[in-house]
């Protein structure tokens, strides 16, 4: 045993002397490379077509010129920027374009000229990044949005087609700048009443006054409603009416040739009774109208009436020269006042409600008109509607008559309000010849149509507007121009 340990000594000592090492020196002072070790291995998570780094750190004490590389490259991807410092491989790995699954490679490690035995395998997994919603990562999605939500009529919406695109469960903020995601047209604006595109007609003469022997002529013009605006009227024609001179009707109706080619004919008119007034009985003031445009009660304000219409037809060249009524033998009773009009003119009635009746109440009255004619209106500015009432705040009116005509009141006879009497009525030919020639012609053309009418009144009272059946027969003598 001496022996042996007296030989490691020596052979010691000589190993020192013959290297130059000190006896305390380890082996890997030496560099003596040896097998080195490994660590365990890793596993990575990254996002389909997204690179992540892997950094891999082991260190083996044992060994001398210890370093970390790559064993085995993966499949499904590669590796880039590797290097190896401090007992630590850092790498970057990209998955293949759209690859989604689990790929691995492995790394070793060196001692000089000895690799490590086992390798240290790096698992990555590749996921599918998150949807938004229905839609895949990296998928664009369009929309539509508008500048504005409502545009004027006539206006056109002003759209842009809009991007975003999907990544990793969100939406990218969309490209553009509109922020309206509907858009319409507004409602176009009407016309005084009348809807858009809605279309007004009218009949214009060429002629105002025609001579006996003369036709009218007309023509129907139109205009149309655009948002808010009336089109101009078609047609070129000017003159609201026309009719036959009345001083040339005259002559040819007073010429004593032309008497035996006068034609006369009888008509009977009846007008039924008539109930009540048809008051606005919800409203409070004046512009307060019902269907009837009948208005709420007021005391001494007419605010009512019943009118009610016939017609009688002459053929369409008929001139009228006379016209001569014959009332019955009966007790006519009314409340509050009335009115008898042909073709839209006043020829009687209970009061005189025109601008010429003398009284200051009325200037706002019915309105006589060139002709001395008494036009009727319910509404507007020469309206009945709205005007004072007072019993007999102006004498009766008939067309044509004065109180200063001999017998004026055998051929002007009105029954007073509420109370029983007779009507007669006897109008000057000439005035009946101008109230003859505002006939119009119907929808048969070869037909002329005169239109009575009978109006009754109210302002306050239960009552007002009624009258009794009545009815008169009227003799027209024409002739055909």
């Amino acid at each position: 045993m001496q022996r042996l340990i007296l030989y490691l000594t020596t052979s010691v000592l000589f190993a020192s002397l013959l290297f130059g090492c000190r006896p305390e020196q380890q082996a890997s002072e030496f560099n003596i490379s040896s097998t080195p070790k490994i660590g365990e291995g890793i596993e990575l998570e990254t996002k389909m077509n997204q690179a992540i780094e892997v950094n891999y750190f082991f260190k083996d004490d044992e060994a001398i010129n210890f370093e970390l590389n790559i064993g085995a490259d993966p499949k499904y991807g590669k590796l880039s920027d590797c290097y190896f410092n401090n007992n630590n491989l850092k790498c970057m790995y990209t998955p293949n374009d759209q690859f989604v699954g689990t790929d691995e490679f492995y790394i070793m490690s060196r001692d000089g000229d000895f690799s490590s035995n086992d390798m240290a395998r790096v698992q990555v997994k590749v996921i599918n990044p998150d949807k938004c919603g229905d839609t895949l990562h990296g998928q664009l999605i369009y929309r539509t949005m508008f500048k504005d939500a409502v545009v004027n009529y006539g206006e056109v919406c002003e759209s842009e087609v809009q991007e975003s695109q999907c990544f990793d469960g969100e939406l990218t903020e969309y490209s553009g700048s509109f922020q309206n995601a509907s858009c319409r047209v507004g409602e176009p604006n009407s016309c005084e009443g009348a809807l858009h595109g809605e279309t007004k007609t009218r009949i214009k003469y060429k002629k105002e006054k025609v001579l006996y022997n003369e036709v009218c002529e007309k023509e129907v013009q139109s205009q149309t409603c655009n948002d808010g605006s009336f089109s101009a009227w078609s047609g070129s024609y000017t003159f609201d009416s026309c009719s036959i001179d009345a001083k040339e009707v005259i002559k040819k109706c007073e010429d004593p040739e032309m008497m035996n080619k006068l034609i006369e004919k009888k008509f009977t008119i009846n007008f039924p009774a008539a109930i009540e007034c048809q008051f606005n009985e919800t409203g409070t003031n004046e512009n307060d109208l019902n269907e009837y445009l009948n208005g709420p009660r007021k005391n001494e304000k007419i605010r009512a009436r019943i009118e009610q219409y016939t017609k009688i037809t002459l053929p369409e060249n008929g001139v009228i020269c006379d016209m001569k009524f014959q009332f019955p033998n009966q007790k006519m009773l009314y409340d509050d006042e009335i009115l008898l009009t042909v073709n839209n003119y006043v020829v009687m009635s209970s009061q005189n409600y025109s601008t010429q009746s003398g009284n200051a109440k009325y200037a706002n009255g019915l309105k006589i008109n060139a002709d001395g004619l008494m036009e009727y209106n319910w509404m507007g500015d020469n309206g009945l509607y709205n005007l004072y009432y007072g019993t007999s705040v102006t004498p009766k009116y008939c067309l044509g008559l004065t109180n200063q005509d001999a017998n004026y009141h055998e051929r002007c006879s009105i029954p007073k309000t509420e109370t029983r009497g007779e009507i007669k009525l006897d109008i000057p030919a000439n005035e009946m010849i101008k109230v003859g020639l505002g006939a119009e012609i119907g929808s048969n053309s070869n037909k002329k149509q005169i239109s009575f009418g009978f109006i009754t009144t109210g302002d306050n009272d239960n009552g007002d507007c009624e009258h009794a059946a009545y009815g008169f027969d009227v003799d027209i003598k024409y002739l055909e121009n």
